[in-house]
């Protein structure tokens, strides 16, 4: 598994420091921009049959989606916030 944020795209188990920032508060263009470096990133780490599953909001995939169109994408919870912690909570307890 691995982790969207500031820092584009992290290992699960990667440590980072707290931050107080979210692509919420971005323009178009810098979430663009943003999406590109996950996108390189991303495909330097998986194998073109890797299925990708998202946990996040819209705002996390929303300019990736187009970049990722030969690859198989799964958005499994375009839900709040609060919902989405909520379910890996319950799937972290169930593992």
């Amino acid at each position: 598994m691995i982790r969207l944020n500031k820092y584009y795209i992290i290992g699960i188990n990667e440590n980072i420091e707290n931050y107080n920032l979210t692509l919420n508060k971005f323009t178009m263009k810098q979430k663009k921009e943003w999406s590109k470096i996950v996108f390189e990133r991303l495909i330097s780490m998986i194998n073109k049959d890797d299925v990708i599953d998202f946990y996040t909001g819209k705002n996390y995939y929303k300019y990736l989606l187009p970049l990722l169109k030969n690859y198989k994408v799964n958005i499994k919870l375009d839900q709040s916030i609060g919902k989405r912690l909520q379910y890996l909570k319950q799937e972290i307890k169930n593992e």
